[in-house]
């Protein structure tokens, strides 16, 4: 049988709320995980994809249509995702046909990223099984779907 404490969890926790519930991060946590999650099983299952896979792919089909050239570190920047797991993952694509890298012969040091016609495909695809996803998870906010958005981008702003 255990001994009772004396010890005041409120006075040495360093936070000021007591429920899990009140924490702004975890709120946040939680809702990026239950979303992250849906994600990536629907399209794990219905495109043999990873969810990273399909931010890697259509960032990089954004990033063709507004600039002319992509790096790997032009993506990291653009994704939030770190370099080395970047690398990784056009690795595996680049294996699976979904992007292709090239070099220029003015730029022989940097490697350029593209979508394959395969990864085009399977985008197109695989878009609409994200904004399905999407349009259902944040139903709940209606017509503050802006709000939300507007918000998050603050965060993201306030934090680069």
């Amino acid at each position: 049988m255990r001994k009772s404490s004396n010890f005041d969890f409120n006075k040495h926790f360093p936070y000021e709320f007591q429920e899990n519930n009140t924490s702004t991060g975890f709120l946040m946590w939680k809702a990026s995980y239950m979303w992250q999650q849906e994600q990536r099983r629907t399209l794990q299952k219905y495109h043999n994809i990873s969810q990273m896979d399909f931010v890697i792919l259509s960032s990089t089909y954004y990033l063709m249509v507004t600039k002319q050239k992509i790096t790997p570190t032009i993506l990291s920047n653009f994704t939030k995702i770190e370099p080395v797991g970047v690398a990784q993952l056009l690795k595996s694509m680049e294996q699976r046909n979904l992007i292709e890298r090239y070099s220029i012969e003015t730029d022989g040091k940097s490697r350029f990223v593209k979508v394959s016609e395969n990864g085009l495909e399977l985008l197109k695809k695989a878009t609409i099984t994200v904004k399905t996803l999407d349009d259902r998870f944040f139903k709940v906010a209606g017509s503050k779907t802006e709000v939300l958005k507007k918000f998050l981008l603050d965060i993201i702003k306030t934090n680069e």
